[in-house]
């Protein structure tokens, strides 16, 4: 299965542990990954990360142009490889002229995203309240007792999203939906080893998703109360009006528009390279029509063209 990786740090490990003198090489080494395992596993890209400590480096521009510098050396000496279906070097060639356009549709994709982030998409709020589950009218802390709270907690988050809760909150607030689309708003929570479960609601009005979730939680508090016929989950903290939209994350959103067109631009450069079957060298001859070279013309100098 051919596949494309877009991340993997094995060019900054092999200079960090000095390969051309440990023997270590880009076509064979110690980690995750080198060009025979790639050929292995029928990779069609492959995409190599810089990384660089600005805390380590002192100078990480010096440091990043060294590793591209590897690179290059690595890409030479497996460039005539019979069997290699792709010139990685050919590859790399293009990228570099089309660093261009992958900077442009970077901040394209970016810039588009964030901008429909931030201008398209509504932002909404979330708003959380707190209930405590008590398994017995004692404030017994015993094993049993808590493994008895646990499973309440698994009994309340089904009843807390029940109908009649649910419909009851949609009378109270007079909200213009169904307890249906109440349910997709709200999110039950119970963190690992408590008896606490965290209700949320988000909304893209901060103050109906605080109103919503505190009357969610009072409303289910005397459910529960009154069918299971017990002391009622007490609510240990209400929910308040966020000040900070939860969502769209638009920072987020950006860097993926500009992963995306960056993506989105060495695949084309990469196809076009794959499909290429053009000869422009003696090497492609000898490579694509396993033919010796007897001679070659040189090109003739385009200033002496017009010279008789």
């Amino acid at each position: 299965m051919k596949y494309i990786d877009m991340h993997c740090d094995t060019l900054t490990r092999l200079y960090d542990l000095g390969a051309e003198n440990t023997g270590e090489s880009l076509r064979k080494n110690s980690g995750h990954l080198d060009l025979e395992r790639m050929r292995a596993g029928e990779a069609l890209i492959q995409c190599f990360a810089i990384f660089t400590n600005l805390k380590t480096q002192p100078d990480p521009y010096r440091y990043s142009m060294a590793v591209c510098d590897l690179f290059w050396r690595e890409m030479e000496k497996n460039r005539y490889e019979e069997n290699d279906e792709i010139d990685l070097l050919e590859l790399f060639y293009e990228l570099k002229k089309k660093l261009w356009l992958i900077i442009l549709a970077a901040i394209i994709g970016g810039g588009a995203f964030g901008l429909y982030s931030k201008m398209i998409l509504v932002p909404k709020y979330t708003s959380t309240a707190m209930m405590y589950v008590l398994s017995k009218e004692t404030t017994l802390t015993s094993l049993a007792d808590l493994q008895i709270g646990s499973q309440l907690t698994q009994d309340y988050k089904v009843m807390i999203t029940s109908r009649p809760v649910l419909q009851q909150v949609v009378d109270e607030l007079g909200l213009e939906y169904g307890y249906k689309a109440l349910r997709e708003k709200l999110t039950i929570d119970n963190p690992k080893d408590t008896r606490i479960l965290t209700l949320s609601v988000e909304d893209p009005d901060p103050i109906l998703a605080a109103d919503i979730v505190n009357t969610v939680a009072e409303c289910s508090s005397e459910y529960i109360g009154e069918i299971m016929e017990m002391i009622p989950p007490k609510i240990v903290e209400e929910g308040e009006a966020a000040v900070a939209p939860t969502s769209p994350n638009v920072k987020k959103n950006a860097v993926m528009g500009a992963a995306g067109g960056i993506f989105l631009v060495c695949a084309f450069v990469a196809v076009r390279v794959i499909v290429n079957d053009t000869v422009k060298t003696e090497e492609d001859v000898e490579k694509y029509l396993k033919l010796s070279v007897l001679a070659s013309v040189p090109e003739k100098d385009k200033g002496k063209r017009g010279q008789r």
